[in-house]
């Protein structure tokens, strides 16, 4: 199941801890895998049981 999918401009820690508490808020007890790149410290200390799997990242071109 998918819980939520989440786009930002401003991807801070700060920004990431609010999607946390919102996802443990809806009483989401136990996550099982969690793909997102970075920010693997502040996963760990809500869901430690959680799998990080790092996401496919979007590269962008400077001209």
């Amino acid at each position: 199941m998918i819980i939520s999918i989440w786009i930002g401009n401003n991807e801070t820690s700060k920004y990431r801890i609010l999607l946390l508490n919102e996802v443990r808020n809806r009483g989401v007890e136990d996550v099982l895998i969690f793909v997102i790149n970075g920010f693997n410290e502040g996963i760990q200390a809500i869901y430690p049981k959680a799998e990080i799997q790092r996401g496919i990242g979007i590269k962008k071109e400077v001209y």
